[in-house]
């Protein structure tokens, strides 16, 4: 058979059932649509959520503080964190470092300049390590203290967002990217406070800071820099006074480690907080909304599925005649098969394309509209449906599989079977 008699006959097909092919096409594209937004949407949770959260609730780092005593309303540590601690801890077994956190222990307020406007406001500044924050610091920027230099700051990813969700509206100033903030410098009065004269300090001096990136760690709030600035400025301000330190963050080998050194730890009169139960909630309540997510694309398919098996049921009865009428005139079951499967193919090929493709589109859409609606909010990324451009000839394949698929069920066995046997049938029908 020529290739312009399949032509044909395929053209003869589709215009004699065109409401049965129209309403095939629209299940598939409707399937491959919802399909695509829900895998996209479970690797933009699983490789753009999930990451976001782990920075923010990191699973295998303890955050240990002095453990307190509640006094006539006031709040006393019974436990001062010293190197000598320190140096306890880390002979732990399960330990895998242990990075201090030093508070500056005087009063200090922040000076920056917004279009022309001077704002100033105190600040709590606590040193850290490198490795604490590393994640967090932007493109090309260093977390390195050197004396003469501006020195190197990051701060909470939630004060941008409470001045971009309210203060600039009532201040008359317009919104900031975390981008757009990142390298500006802005200095640090220490010694001074916005709180009056009786809570300044003899002792006054201006450093030069340089905003490097913003954290999105709950346990990070306040102005952080390097913990070697943070010792030098208490130096200045106190001399050779032992300043105990504020908290410490301890690694933890491994996550089986984890009860077992926040054991330990408990042993030592410390207070220590793990990040792990509040990731795995989480965790758990989002792979429930994938789950809910499926399920509502489960119920879409198997509606699609029926509906394109009814279909072809009641198309594969009709065309029992014309299998018979093929037969006779000399054609072989091949040939038949080839026409049938090339007239799945395509519909398949067109409502995978046109269902991937407006699911691609919807996507860029969304994601556009989450990245005005949340910016900066933390743990949602830029785009929350990820969907790879190559996804929309992987989601076509598998459509055109599932089309021919179904097509073969009914219409294989009949190719084996006599054209007295298909005339018996078709007369039964």
């Amino acid at each position: 058979m020529r290739l312009s008699s399949y032509i044909f006959l395929i053209v003869r097909e589709f215009r004699r059932n065109r409401g049965r092919t129209l309403s095939v096409l629209i299940s598939l594209v409707i399937a491959s649509f919802f399909l695509l937004l829900a895998l996209g949407l479970r690797n933009g949770i699983l490789n753009g959520v999930f990451p976001e959260l782990e920075k923010a609730f990191p699973e295998k780092i303890l955050l240990v503080k002095p453990r307190t005593l509640s006094l006539a309303g006031l709040r006393l540590d019974t436990e001062k964190l010293s190197s000598d601690v320190v140096q306890k801890i880390r002979e732990v077994p399960g330990v895998a470092f242990v990075s201090p956190q030093l508070t500056l222990a005087f009063p200090t307020r922040a000076i920056t300049r917004i279009f022309g406007n001077i704002f100033s406001t105190d600040v709590v500044v606590i040193g850290v390590e490198k490795r604490i924050i590393e994640r967090f610091l932007a493109p090309e920027e260093e977390f390195v203290y050197s004396p003469g230099k501006p020195v190197p700051a990051l701060t909470s990813q939630y004060f941008l967002n409470i001045y971009n969700l309210g203060l600039s509206d009532s201040l008359g100033l317009p919104k900031f990217s975390s981008r757009s903030v990142i390298g500006r410098t802005f200095q640090l009065v220490l010694g001074e406070t916005t709180l009056g004269n009786s809570f300044s300090t003899p002792k006054s001096r201006i450093v030069e800071c340089k905003l490097v990136g913003f954290t999105s760690d709950i346990s990070l709030i306040g102005l952080i820099l390097p913990l070697e600035a943070v010792e030098d400025f208490n130096a200045w301000f106190w001399g050779n006074k032992e300043i105990p330190y504020s908290a410490l963050r301890i690694g933890v080998t491994s996550l089986e480690q984890v009860d077992s050194v926040t054991n330990a730890l408990k042993k030592m009169n410390l207070s220590v907080s793990s990040n792990v139960e509040e990731l795995n909630r989480l965790r758990f309540n989002l792979r429930l909304v994938l789950v809910l997510v499926f399920l509502f694309v489960l119920s879409i398919a198997v509606v699609v599925g029926l509906n394109i098996i009814n279909i072809t049921a009641s198309v594969y009865r009709e065309n029992l005649t014309d299998l018979l009428l093929f037969r006779m005139l000399g054609a072989t079951p091949f040939q038949f098969l080839f026409l049938i499967s090339l007239q799945r193919l395509i519909t398949g090929i067109v409502a995978g394309l046109l269902g991937s493709t407006a699911a691609f589109g919807t996507a860029k859409l969304l994601n556009s509209a989450i990245a005005k609606t949340f910016q900066n909010i933390p743990f949602i990324p830029e785009t929350l449906f990820r969907i790879p451009f190559y996804w929309i000839f992987l989601m076509t394949v598998l459509i055109l599989v599932v089309n021919l698929g179904v097509g073969l069920i009914f219409y294989a066995p009949a190719f084996r079977k006599h054209p007295a046997e298909l005339f018996m049938k078709g007369t039964q029908i």
